[in-house]
């Protein structure tokens, strides 16, 4: 209620409510109203506005290397960031490992892991940059813990099934549209059975949203039975890897064999 002797020709009021949390990548919609009478007279202006949203995407990217018991594999979180004030809390980012070995998707730390040493390598290692190209520095922008919220040793050799990171510091944050994290895990290949296939998959969440999921599935070859190809059909030219060719209409010739594996005593 204003005074009967204020006479000014405006004023203005400020004021702050608490926003409603994005759930599952839905952004909400809230509006206000205001009324204001006058004698007989009432008026009244509503304004409905966006909340802007903390979000999180997650993709496979590739495999990068062999070896001889299975492969690196490559992985990005995406997670947005609003256009207002930063709230590193809502930043905290917490990433999962697991395997779908055709009967249970589990934690195994025999067959898919990360290790504090991967995530400091100079080449597969941890990097996290924003949508603009800034890299963020450990230690000064952000903390990697275990799963469990501990810090980690950089040398640490321990498998692990999930970590986090914790970001410290908004100064390379403020205007940026998004937080991208890269990394790789290693997929231990030499339990899978011939013929099987496996997923192995990578989640992420940050608070108050639902964990993102992307999969690698991998068809371990049957050594029993195989499949190659040839560009030229010569004997020493098959290989069961993707050929690396183009053809038109005086090159088209593809030539493949299978290979049967059978036991010397075996008859019929």
């Amino acid at each position: 209620i204003f005074p009967a002797n204020m006479k000014a020709e405006k004023y203005t009021i400020t004021y702050s409510t608490p926003s409603p949390k994005v759930k599952d990548g839905n952004i909400p919609k809230v509006s206000n109203t205001v009324t204001y009478e006058e004698g007989e007279k009432t008026y009244s202006a509503t304004k409905e506005v966006t909340v802007e949203p903390y979000g999180i995407d997650k993709k496979f990217d590739r495999t990068d290397s062999k070896t001889d018991s299975g492969e690196y594999l490559h992985w990005t979180a995406d997670i947005t960031l609003p256009d207002g004030e930063i709230d590193l809390e809502k930043l905290r980012y917490s990433d999962e490992m697991t395997v779908w070995n055709g009967s249970t998707d589990q934690k195994n730390a025999d067959v898919h892991y990360t290790t504090p040493a991967l995530l400091h390598d100079s080449q597969k290692g941890l990097i996290v940059k924003t949508d603009g190209g800034t890299q963020l520095s450990e230690g000064t922008d952000y903390q990697i813990l275990d799963d469990t919220g501990h810090e980690i040793s950089p040398e640490g050799s321990d498998r692990l099934t999930g970590f986090q990171i914790r970001f410290l510091s908004n100064e390379h944050l403020n205007g940026e549209k998004s937080i991208l994290i890269q990394y790789e895990t290693y997929a231990d290949e030499s339990s899978q059975a011939p013929g099987t296939d496996w997923t192995w998959k990578n989640k992420g969440s940050i608070p108050d949203h639902n964990p993102k999921e992307a999969s690698y599935h991998y068809e371990k070859p049957n050594e029993d039975f195989s499949k190659q190809v040839s560009n030229t059909g010569l004997p020493t030219t098959y290989s069961a890897k993707t050929l690396d060719k183009k053809y038109d209409a005086t090159n088209k010739n593809v030539y493949y064999r299978i290979l049967l594996k059978l036991d010397k005593n075996a008859k019929g």
